[in-house]
């Protein structure tokens, strides 16, 4: 599996909606240091800059894609790659969203495609995904009477989020709904 910095940097925040303050990351990453013009996206040269970096960390890990492959190839490869609905520029959201597949291939330990529940997916139903849900107050897990879930309806109510078919196997497509519509990791102030 391929390791990119930016997955790496997003591992940190996807886990189970466990995350750093996603707003200072936004501030300090994406709109002050690399979005130059202050547009809310990257455009090829700015986010150039990044995949630069990234290629010499892996070239220097000896983790490329391909052993041969040279900065060029990578950077066009990679911003294709992030660049989801092929606009010529990068967004912070397909930013997360590239992040969150690749996370997600990373967890799928024997490559079928999917997320077993209790073996693969254990992180977003542990107690410390839970205490950061409370902290960050997220609504998908409060009762009719605002109020917090208990620690084992929240484990219930993930599992039921995650897998609504209940068949104990998360689909991409599965994880990827559970993260835009139950984490807060796009709900970024731009």
């Amino acid at each position: 599996m391929k390791y990119s910095a930016i997955f790496t940097f997003l591992l940190f925040f996807l886990v189970g909606c466990v995350k750093p303050d996603v707003q200072s990351v936004y501030n300090l990453t994406f709109k002050k240091r690399y979005d130059l013009n202050q547009n809310k996206v990257l455009e090829e040269d700015e986010y150039k800059k990044i995949l630069i970096r990234e290629y010499k960390t892996l070239k220097f890990f000896k983790k490329l894609p391909t052993k041969h492959m040279n900065v060029d190839q990578y950077v066009e490869s990679e911003f294709l790659a992030h660049d989801l609905d092929n606009d010529k520029v990068i967004t912070w959201d397909e930013i997360i969203d590239y992040g969150s597949k690749q996370y997600f291939l990373g967890l799928d330990l024997n490559n079928n495609g999917f997320l077993e529940l209790n073996d693969e997916f254990k992180l977003d139903i542990s107690k410390e995904a839970y205490m950061e849900s409370v902290k960050q107050n997220l609504p998908a897990f409060k009762n009719s009477q605002n109020e917090f879930l208990s620690f084992e309806d929240y484990k219930l109510k993930v599992k039921t989020l995650i897998n609504p078919n209940n068949d104990d196997k998360i689909e991409l497509k599965e994880y990827m709904n559970y993260l835009k519509n139950y984490c807060e990791c796009k709900n970024v102030k731009r």
